[in-house]
């Protein structure tokens, strides 16, 4: 059996989720994952502060876009809000 990263596993599982965009603030904590979602279906955005890829993320429920947002470069959050 391959190795799977966990990078790979959150991708997968936001793809089975329907999850097709992903409000991000780039930072060392999440570059591995940007990586594998780059090579992915889901769209990434990034967004200058945490409180935007929450708020654009809300909008994007609004219009049933299906979004995630992955808010913080820190270790104390990671994915806040799924939509």
């Amino acid at each position: 059996m391959a190795k799977v990263s966990g990078s790979q596993l959150i991708t997968n599982c936001l793809g089975i989720l329907g999850i097709d965009t992903v409000f991000t603030v780039a930072g060392n904590h999440t570059l591995l994952l940007m990586d594998t979602m780059h090579n992915s279906d889901i769209r990434l955005v990034d967004t200058r502060h945490e409180q935007d890829a929450v708020d654009v993320a809300n909008v994007g429920v609004e219009l049933n876009i299906n979004p995630a947002s992955l808010c913080s470069p820190r270790q104390d959050t990671r994915m806040l809000f799924l939509g």
